[in-house]
């Protein structure tokens, strides 16, 4: 049977003392369940694992139902696939003004937002100095902190119409090296 690699970025865990999940543990428990060469960055949740499942939507729903089983955790997981997230690197929408890696975001969508949606979104006065849409991926530099950006995840969720995840562009090149 074949093996599929997918990237897995589960939203929101791990965030101070918000939806604690232990990487090793997250990490056995995965492997467990069947799936193979799995591997974490950081404590935010960024898994990349093998699979015999090619559809990424099942193992991004294995892979929540897992967090919910082992650590009573449940949100959302956002899947990529290693050509998608070349892709987004390759792209680069922002990389002309974005010169600080860690204030450059990509937000992961679960799916590609309406048109109508995107206008609401950008009609409002929440929009940073630089934004862009690609897709199933919104861009966002944030060059005086991601504190202060007035688009959080949830204005965006809200005006999109869809669920996402972010992921600083620092990140999303240190998840790419894992592929």
């Amino acid at each position: 049977m074949m093996t599929h690699r997918h990237v897995v970025l589960p939203r929101a865990i791990n965030l101070g003392n918000l939806n604690k999940v232990p990487m090793p543990a997250l990490r056995e428990r995965l492997t467990e369940r069947g799936f193979g060469q799995v591997r974490t960055l950081l404590q935010s949740g960024n898994i990349v694992l093998d699979s015999d499942e090619p559809d990424g939507e099942r193992v991004a729903a294995l892979v929540r139902a897992v967090m919910v089983d082992a650590f009573g955790v449940d949100v959302p997981c956002v899947v990529r696939s290693p050509d998608k997230i070349r892709a987004v690197l390759a792209l680069n929408p922002l990389g002309a003004v974005a010169t600080d890696l860690s204030r450059y975001l990509v937000t992961f969508l679960t799916a590609q937002p309406s048109a109508e949606a995107i206008e609401r979104l950008l009609a409002t006065d929440r929009l940073p100095e630089a934004f862009t849409i690609d897709g199933r991926e919104a861009y966002i530099w944030a060059p005086d902190g991601v504190a202060t950006l007035k688009l959080t995840n949830t204005v965006l969720e809200r005006k999109l119409g869809v669920t996402g995840t972010a992921r600083n562009w620092r990140t999303v090149t240190a998840i790419a090296a894992l592929l």
